[in-house]
């Protein structure tokens, strides 16, 4: 049993070795990434405007805004390095790549950002 796992499993790591090597691979790789930390830098983002915020204004109470906040802080550097790096190798231009950043900062955004840049690399659209 042990023998046939091993064998699936070099199977495995050797097409994602080759799926790796190809610029779709790469693109498939980045994109993936780049959906990940949308949605890891989303969902804090509206739990910070839509639970945190009304718990420190009628609830008198920060920690939750300080803890999500902080969360969503350190999350966002990881959407810019996603975004940056599917958007050099994409080759998009200034404007976009600020575009596609600057949707992880307006709660409920990036999640369509997200949809869009989706979208338009997969079905290969130039210039994205």
């Amino acid at each position: 049993m042990t023998e046939q796992t091993d064998k699936l499993t070099a199977k495995r790591e050797a097409l994602r070795a080759k799926r790796a090597a190809t610029p779709e691979g790469k693109t498939r790789t980045l994109l993936r990434n780049y959906r990940i930390a949308a949605w890891v830098v989303g969902v804090p983002l509206a739990l910070l405007f839509l639970v945190a915020m009304p718990i420190k204004y009628f609830g008198d109470d920060g920690t939750p805004v300080t803890v999500i906040g902080i969360a969503h802080g350190w999350l966002y550097m990881a959407y810019i390095a996603c975004a940056v790096l599917l958007a050099v190798h994409r080759r998009w231009s200034l404007g976009r790549t600020v575009l596609v950043v600057l949707g992880g900062t307006i709660p409920l955004v990036s999640f369509w950002t997200e949809h869009v840049v989706h979208k338009k690399v997969a079905a290969g659209e130039p210039g994205w």
